[in-house]
């Protein structure tokens, strides 16, 4: 067989058809992990090349638009063609089987150019040398990656590095620098000690510095997430507070929640309720919303709720956390993973402390702990105070132990002694400088 009879030029033509049709074919292609150079007609791959590049800079993705660019890039793709194209699409699968079958082809045409030269040389060549190579194969195959791929040259590295994203809490910030694109940074701590809340004001932070982000809850409904996030950004005006059998219950106004569903939207995106909670699949979610939305830090809350092929409890988490890892690093995004701690956990704050696998300490950059200490004063158990700890920092290698965070129920915001967190405004009624528009 010959190299040039792995591919399939009617799905290359379906598939830059199907885009030019429909615009969210595209974002379906980089969910599935559809690459330029999977294309083996180097005039398809060209064209997908530009409409990469025009829903990475917000533009449309047609005919007109694809023209256009592909003049400026020196791409001369004729009207007439690209019409043609269209015109003598007839999808008779799925594009999703045409995008698999593209990338299928891409990887047999990869092995058999590879298993080739190895033949040829099998005679001649030094016998380690041979295995190392069958063994950069075998890695290959596992991974699907060009191995010429995963070298860089330095230069230009530093200049493309993107900005810290500010969690706005100062014990984290002045320590970690921020959350940097690439990194793991895992928060632990006991159940209830108010981590989810925790995380919602991480969020609302971030998205206040102008930063999208990505949640994924494997414990509360969106509709559940969506309540207790909206208490954290309320304003203190914009909460009602009414007398339960249970005690006191308190309520976002009706008003305030419509105002910061429209501050929050096309910045926080949530996972669905029923999207699978494999890992490949969150992994996936993460990638396509990083390309198509912009998010800069994905939440995963929590690890327990993550699944994974692997039959070993230990090696199925390990697993998780190396993709996790792996995903931050190949999207240059902040992902943080909720843990929990170990139910006879050392009574000084360890990054042993965590459950699981030991090896996702390894793993991880930044681990921060949350703990509540039960204490007397007056005679009265404290409950709004937390404890936060910072027990691993690969950035800057400065930790440290209980400090000290106040939580208010009801505004459900941590904050610091000496900062404004606690009353801070996020300014969801004045969206872009201008009053937001009331609910009718």
């Amino acid at each position: 067989m010959e190299i040039t009879d792995l591919y399939n030029l009617e799905a290359e033509q379906s598939i830059i058809g199907d885009i030019l049709l429909d615009e969210s074919n595209l974002s379906e292609a980089i969910r599935l992990g559809l690459k330029e150079q999977h294309f083996f007609d180097e005039y398809y791959s060209s064209i997908y090349r530009i409409m990469l590049f025009l829903i990475k800079n917000n533009k449309p993705v047609d005919i007109i638009s694809v023209h256009a660019e592909g003049i400026k890039q020196g791409n001369d793709f004729k009207m007439s063609v690209l019409t043609d194209i269209v015109n003598n699409t007839v999808s008779l699968r799925s594009f999703k089987y045409y995008c698999d079958l593209v990338m299928d082809l891409f990887t047999r045409r990869i092995l058999e150019e590879s298993t080739r030269s190895l033949l040829i040389e099998v005679k001649s060549k030094d016998i380690n040398l041979l295995k190392d190579e069958f063994e950069m194969l075998s890695l290959y195959c596992k991974g699907n990656t060009n191995i010429s791929e995963n070298i860089e040259s330095v230069k230009g590295i530093i200049k493309k590095h993107s900005k810290p994203i500010k969690t706005n809490f100062d014990v984290i910030d002045k320590r970690l620098g921020g959350l940097n694109g690439g990194t793991l940074t895992i928060i632990s701590g006991d159940s209830g000690v108010g981590k989810s809340s925790f995380i919602n004001q991480v969020i609302a932070n971030v998205i206040y510095d102008g930063n999208n982000c990505l949640l994924y809850s494997g414990e509360l409904t969106n509709d559940n997430v969506s309540n207790w996030i909206t208490r954290t950004i309320s304003n203190e005006s914009d909460i009602v507070k009414s007398e339960t059998d249970t005690g006191s219950k308190y309520t976002v106004t009706d008003n305030a929640k419509f105002l910061i569903e429209e501050w929050l939207d096309n910045k926080l995106f949530l996972c669905k309720d029923d999207m699978k909670n494999d890992v490949n699949t969150v992994v996936n979610v993460i990638e396509y919303s990083a390309k198509i939305h912009s998010v800069r830090l994905a939440i995963i809350d929590n690890l327990m709720t993550i699944s994974s092929n692997k039959p070993d409890k230990y090696e199925r988490q390990e697993h998780i956390v190396a993709k996790l890892k792996e995903c931050a690093k190949n999207n240059d995004i902040a992902i943080i993973l909720v843990a929990h701690n170990k139910k006879n956990k050392e009574q000084n704050q360890s990054i042993y402390n965590i459950s699981g696998a030991s090896e996702i300490v390894n793993l991880a950059d930044h681990i921060i702990s949350l703990t509540r200490k039960d204490s007397l004063e007056n005679g009265n158990s404290i409950e709004n105070y937390a404890y936060l700890s910072i027990t691993k920092n690969r950035t800057s290698g400065i930790t440290i132990s209980d400090y000290k965070l106040t939580f208010n129920r009801r505004r459900k915001r941590f904050y610091e002694t000496f900062d404004n967190e606690m009353n801070f405004d996020y300014a969801y009624n004045n969206i872009n400088g201008m009053p937001c528009k009331m609910k009718i």
